[in-house]
């Protein structure tokens, strides 16, 4: 898809070996840490193949079919920063890892993986959240609160990226209020 927005329908007398790896091209359109996983005449020869099948898909259409894909990703719209567990003693977590904040809340993952460390806390199960010059730390639970605690030199960005969710989901929740006639 991304192939057919940047170049166009596909043509085989342009489009043959040698497009992609002639000048490490195809890089553009594989993951970094993919890269290692085939050599450059394997990746265009796939990339080639799918591009092939995109003919007469206008760049509009092409960047919607690539945008419907994206969105249901896992990690789509989650900002990260790199953290360490203080309180690694009261939770059976690794000490490092990445911090997520999307519009349902904050992640926890393993910095290798991407995958989900423990549970996601949604916004609803967030108690307090508070930063200083080196740490981040929030509170989570609805019975039993959960303190978790981070070094991070980037407290007040998640802080703030945070409190930008918080804003715009009280917006909705007021608008929606105001628009179903709920006086």
């Amino acid at each position: 898809l991304q192939m057919q927005v940047e170049f166009g329908d596909f043509k085989d007398v342009v489009h043959k070996t040698g497009f992609l790896t002639s000048s490490d091209l195809y890089k553009r359109f594989v993951p970094r840490d993919l890269l290692d996983a085939m050599r450059g005449d394997a990746w265009e020869r796939l990339i080639l193949g799918e591009y092939a099948t995109h003919v007469r898909q206008s760049k509009h259409e092409a960047r919607v079919a690539y945008m419907s894909i994206v969105t249901k990703w896992f990690l789509y719209g989650v900002t990260t920063w790199r953290v360490r567990l203080s309180n690694a003693a009261e939770n059976p977590l690794k000490e490092d890892l990445l911090l997520g904040v999307n519009c349902d809340g904050i992640l926890l993952l393993d910095p290798q993986t991407r995958e989900q460390v423990g549970a996601q806390h949604s916004f609803s199960d967030i108690y307090s959240w508070a930063y200083k010059h080196s740490a981040f730390a929030f509170v989570s639970g609805t019975v039993s609160k959960k303190k978790y605690q981070f070094e991070t030199r980037e407290g007040k960005e998640i802080a703030g990226t945070l409190q930008a969710y918080v804003n715009v989901l009280m917006a909705l929740f007021t608008n929606a209020g105001s628009s179903s006639g709920g006086n």
